[in-house]
């Protein structure tokens, strides 16, 4: 084919395109990327990303795109960040984590920033090679040019869990549908969710703040049905008086009597039906501490003796994982604090079983695990699940054992003595001590 007529055809496809008031323009991750090959690979092998199985596990901070070739995979960011490279305008460009085509995959606990689109789902020849069934669950996804979260083609995926801050979108999704986008936190983006050319994808449980949504199509649903309720609008402006699935009986439900309008044309209408009035926060999963590994309802125990074991029970998290786990001095926690060195001699990670319970299989029998064998220090502690395995307390997604933050304090290792004049004086102090600063369920 001569270079005049390919010329000619590059001109016909792009008229074409724009007669059509769309144009889809494939983007290519940035060389110097790290591949994950379709045999499994990770190409070059620097040892930035290491392969146990499915999971592919980053170990460092990368500076450059993530291609994922292979379709049924993890691919878990730790914590660390995924960065591109800013233009001389100031603008990201490139792709953080590219999955065009891939069906399956897993991307959790990555921070992205500084690329034109965060994380990149393209269906690339619909439908021969499609992107579906993806989970883009609790990542950090900021400064990215176009996007932070971007669907093109792709079908019956799910975003959640993720922060979204200081994108030009949020998540824009084209010409893709039956995906569910719930429990995102869209904070200052130039828009929040931008739907085009597309129907039949659900959005809900998010956090808008500071942020617009647009939905060109009309046809999708912006709420989970009453009394789940749709997301929260910082500039939602209506009252809550009334509940009810009409929101015309007595008493207040923490939703909104009136819908919120995302986009109104004419007569079409896009609308949340059910706005929250307050943040949505998802529930935690459970974490307590017993002194029997007896599953899988133990009695909670906050208070144990130096010749105890200290097991830990608790529900609500995903299914067959490990995660890293710490037995601390007890202290009071915010957002982003480091979590300090672990009591010597405890559990460094947990197991949780098909069910999402921290349940681990010893000859045939469910067993609580135990975090501290005897003999136990006396003093206070707390524990903490690092769910996104960075060493850092993120609320909202790592599990504490406290019960109560302003007290902060998860379980007491109190001091054993025979009973004797000397010891009298001893046990009152220590029974003040424990009276001050005992949690109860």
């Amino acid at each position: 084919m001569s270079s005049r007529t390919k010329s000619l055809l590059l001109t016909e496809l792009l008229v074409t395109a724009l007669i059509s008031g769309y144009l889809i323009i494939p983007v290519r991750a940035s060389d110097g990327a790290i591949y994950i090959r379709a045999d499994g690979r990770v190409d070059p092998s620097t040892g930035l990303i290491i392969r146990d199985g499915n999971l592919y596990t980053l170990t460092s901070n990368i500076y450059g795109s993530i291609v994922v070739e292979k379709d049924d995979v993890i691919v878990d960011g730790a914590g660390y960040t995924i960065q591109g490279t800013m233009n001389p305008l100031g603008q990201g460009t490139g792709i953080g984590i590219d999955l065009s085509g891939r069906s399956n995959v897993t991307v959790r606990n990555s921070r992205i920033t500084l690329f034109e689109y965060g994380i990149y789902v393209f269906g690339i020849h619909y439908p021969d090679l499609i992107a579906e069934n993806n989970v883009i669950v609790r990542n950090n996804l900021t400064y990215n040019s176009i996007c932070g979260i971007s669907l093109i083609k792709a079908y019956n995926n799910n975003i959640s869990g993720n922060y979204i801050d200081h994108n030009t979108n949020g998540i824009r999704l084209q010409d893709s549908g039956n995906n569910i986008i719930s429990e995102n936190n869209l904070v200052r983006n130039d828009g929040g969710v931008y739907i085009l050319m597309v129907g039949n994808n659900r959005i809900f449980h998010n956090n808008f703040i500071n942020n617009t949504a647009w939905d060109e199509y009309y046809n999708n649903v912006w709420d989970d049905g009453y009394p789940s309720g749709g997301n929260y609008w910082s500039d939602y402006i209506g009252d809550d008086i009334y509940s009810g699935p009409n929101q015309n009986e007595p008493e207040s439900d923490g939703i909104g009597d009136t819908r919120y309008i995302i986009h109104q044309e004419y007569s079409l209408i896009a609308f949340d039906r059910y706005p929250l009035m307050r943040p949505w926060t998802p529930p935690q999963p459970k974490l307590n501490t017993t002194n029997t590994q007896i599953p899988p309802e133990p009695t909670p125990v906050y208070e144990f003796n130096p010749s105890d074991t200290v097991y830990v029970f608790g529900e609500g998290y995903e299914a067959d994982q490990t995660y890293p786990i710490y037995v601390v001095q007890d202290r009071s926690w915010s957002n982003g604090d480091s979590i300090p060195e672990r009591i010597s001699l405890t559990l460094t990670s947990i197991q949780t079983n098909s069910e999402g319970k921290l349940l681990v299989m010893v000859d045939g029998e469910w067993k609580l695990q135990a975090v501290w064998n005897p003999p136990l220090i006396p003093g206070k502690y707390d524990i903490i699940i690092d769910i996104n395995n960075n060493e850092i307390y993120d609320v909202g997604i790592d599990v504490l054992c406290d019960n109560n933050i302003q007290i902060s304090a998860g379980f007491f290792v109190i001091p054993e003595a025979p009973l004797g004049t000397l010891t009298i004086l001893m046990l009152a102090i220590i029974g003040l001590f424990v009276h001050k600063a005992r949690i109860f369920a």
